[in-house]
């Protein structure tokens, strides 16, 4: 019975720590402009916009929509497996193709609301982009820091997510390097509207308040002394 006191008190701890601690969120990734932060785009990042086909259409950035999802603390934001549409990316004449760009994990810390410019790394996007036959395209990561941009890029919160990243890491290699070595030099402003999602039932509330009324119903039974 001891050991059956302290499952439900394990499981009730737990279980309501979880459900404080962090939520399961979905950005709506729309293109727009916020405070002087233009998104959502895949760019080349200082690059000329013909260097590397495939992600413009006619000189336009390559929009991107769809949901980003994740879990978010008030310290960080976990991403979770989320497929987003990459439209006017097609290599011509097929440039009207959807490709997909997917963001398979990676972890961001939840930036102060005034920026240091320390150039910090607040964390990484993992991401692979697909060709409209669902071949692999690029792979890798973007890399997020702690800079000052206009508006509020690089900033997450319940309500909004406004992104600025490059998929060579600006505080251990050069881009110059990472070109030579072969590495497509990607940019992404990506911005959108978040909203929480619900918790699938049983809840973690609930399984906490049935740990509590476990512990409650074997304190009533146990034989008293």
């Amino acid at each position: 019975m001891k050991i059956l006191c302290s499952f439900a008190v394990i499981l009730a701890v737990s279980t309501w720590t979880a459900t404080v601690d962090a939520a399961p969120i979905a950005y709506d990734i729309v293109v727009g402009e916020t405070l002087g932060f233009d998104h959502s785009y895949l760019t080349t990042a200082e690059t000329p916009v013909n260097s590397h086909p495939g992600f413009f259409s006619g000189g336009a950035q390559a929009n991107i929509t769809g949901a980003l999802k994740g879990d978010l603390s008030a310290t960080t934001l976990a991403i979770s497996p989320s497929t987003l549409s990459l439209t006017g990316v097609g290599i011509a004449p097929f440039n009207n193709d959807i490709w997909t760009i997917e963001f398979t994990g990676g972890s961001l810390t939840v930036p102060p609301s005034a920026f240091t410019n320390s150039g910090t790394l607040l964390g990484t996007l993992d991401y692979v982009i697909r060709d409209p036959f669902s071949t692999v395209h690029d792979t890798g990561s973007f890399y997020v820091f702690d800079f000052s941009f206009a508006g509020f890029a690089n900033g997450i919160s319940n309500n909004g997510i406004y992104i600025w990243a490059n998929n060579w890491n600006n505080l251990t290699t050069d881009r110059n390097t990472f070109i030579i070595n072969g590495g497509l030099p990607l940019g992404i402003d990506i911005g959108g509207v978040g909203s929480f999602i619900p918790v699938p039932e049983p809840s973690q509330l609930v399984l906490a308040l049935m740990g509590l009324m476990t512990l409650f119903a074997w304190r009533a039974i146990r034989p008293s002394r």
